[in-house]
């Protein structure tokens, strides 16, 4: 399958579970989206999907760059607690922020579940964006365990 009969699939896909959250659960765009996105069948119920907002992308990235409170005793040790309170306060709006609005961009531009991996196949190719997946894995599985 060619790159643009993938992205004309992406986009059928797309379209398709859009029509199906806009059109209710009796939709017959239902079957083709996945079980756990589909609606609710019952009447007035709302959708268990919520999107997240920027104050929870926000908090997402900062904690997955931080890796959390850890070495906060040796910001207020090395530049005391005043700084390290802005220094705290202000790496999220610095980092955080502007990566929140990026991800927010390409997670609307490629709607799928691949995230990273789908932005990396666009730009680089299939090697590449396998390359991104798997050392992704890694350093979750592996890195991640170190804390």
């Amino acid at each position: 399958m060619t790159s643009t009969e993938q992205a004309a699939e992406r986009r059928r896909r797309w379209s398709s579970a859009e029509m199906a959250t806009q059109e209710g659960p009796d939709s017959p765009h239902q079957e083709n989206v996945a079980p756990h996105l589909r609606r609710a069948s019952s009447s007035g119920s709302k959708s268990l999907l919520k999107p997240l907002g920027l104050v929870q992308l926000v908090a997402i990235i900062f904690f997955e760059v931080s890796g959390g409170p850890f070495g906060s005793e040796d910001a207020v040790r090395a530049g005391g607690p005043l700084l390290a309170l802005v220094g705290f306060l202000v790496l999220p709006l610095i980092w955080s922020v502007p990566e929140a609005l990026i991800t927010a961009e390409l997670a609307t531009t490629f709607p799928e579940n691949s995230g990273y991996v789908a932005w990396v196949t666009a730009a680089f190719g299939p090697f590449w964006g396998f390359q991104e997946g798997f050392w992704s894995w890694v350093r979750c599985e592996k890195g991640e365990g170190l804390h």
